[in-house]
C-alpha cells in the first residue's frame, strides 16, 4: 500500500471547525510542545473535547496510545492539501474506512508516513526536524 506522506511531503493545514474519523491533523507533541506530528483521527469525543489520533503503522507511530487523547482546541488544523513535491501534490483525503480500528465506510484505509513530513500553517512551516520556523 502506498503511504498518505513520505519525507519531505508539504502540507497545508488550515483550522477546522469540525473533526472527523479519518481527517488527517497537525497536533502538538506533548512531550516536544514545538514540534507538530501529522496524524489520522480515529476518535472524537465531543462530550470532553478530544480527540484521539493514531499512525497509519501502529507499530512505529507516536501517538494517542503513547500520549492519550488531544485535546480538541490544541489540533492546529487539518492537513488538506500536498504542494510539494510537485509530482505528487494534491488533496489530502479523509481514510474512507477503518483506521486502527475506528469504523467508518468505503474502501481500505491508506498508510500515512508522517513523521518526518513538514507542515505549513498559518505560523509558518514546520520542517521534518520539528523546529518550527516562521516565514
Amino acid at each position: 500500500m502506498t503511504p498518505t506522506l513520505l519525507p519531505g511531503d508539504r502540507l497545508l493545514v488550515l483550522p477546522a471547525r469540525t473533526l472527523r474519523i479519518g481527517d488527517v491533523v497537525a497536533v502538538p507533541d506533548p512531550r516536544q510542545p514545538e514540534r507538530l506530528l501529522v496524524k489520522r483521527v480515529v476518535g472524537v469525543d465531543r462530550r470532553t473535547a478530544a480527540v484521539t489520533v493514531a499512525g497509519d503503522n501502529p507499530d512505529a507511530s507516536t501517538d494517542s496510545a503513547t500520549f492519550g487523547p488531544v485535546a480538541r482546541q490544541s489540533v492546529v488544523g487539518r492537513a488538506i492539501y500536498r504542494y510539494h513535491p510537485p509530482e505528487r501534490t494534491g488533496r489530502i483525503r479523509r481514510a474512507p474506512r477503518a483506521v486502527n480500528g475506528a469504523r467508518t465506510t468505503g474502501e481500505p484505509p491508506v498508510t500515512l508516513a508522517c513523521r518526518e513530513a513538514p507542515v505549513t500553517h498559518a505560523g509558518g512551516t514546520i520542517p521534518p526536524d520539528g523546529r518550527h520556523s516562521a516565514r
